[in-house]
């Protein structure tokens, strides 16, 4: 076997395992969306902030994140449905990170949320989460 394919052999599996774990951090990530609509439904914010990475809690304290999450709820109301519009996966320096986009409708309105996860073994960790909607300043 020449070098010239072992080469192309070993580059081939690589971006095959690569795809593979890549794809399984999404699905984690998915799942964790899936957890923070349930808590956010039962307004179990504390629940949502304590099992949030330490990056998110420094850059927004509990009681300020609880305020803005309620006004969220509030202001848009029930969540009702999503159709997912894009998704990342990064891996740097053995740190996977997913991005998830969603198209969102609530009770009141419709919102473009962005969840960004910390991937930690088979559990995907809050790091960011931004919602947009024209009803959280009308309303």
């Amino acid at each position: 076997m020449s070098s010239l394919f072992r080469t192309f052999l070993a580059v081939a599996t690589l971006t095959i395992l690569s795809a593979c774990g890549l794809t399984k951090g999404k699905e984690i990530a998915t799942k964790s969306v899936e957890t923070f609509r349930q808590q956010f439904s039962e307004s179990k914010f504390a629940e949502i902030y304590s099992a949030a990475t330490p990056a998110f809690k420094a850059s927004v304290n509990e009681a300020n994140f609880t305020k803005f999450i309620q006004a969220v709820q509030r202001k848009l109301g029930a969540y009702k449905s999503s159709t997912q519009r894009g998704w990342k996966v990064n891996s740097i320096n053995g740190t996977t990170s997913v991005v998830l986009n969603y198209d969102s409708v609530f009770e009141q309105g419709s919102a473009v949320e962005t969840f960004t996860f910390i991937i930690s073994g088979d559990s995907a960790v809050l790091q960011g989460y931004n919602v947009n909607s024209p009803a959280l300043i009308i309303n």
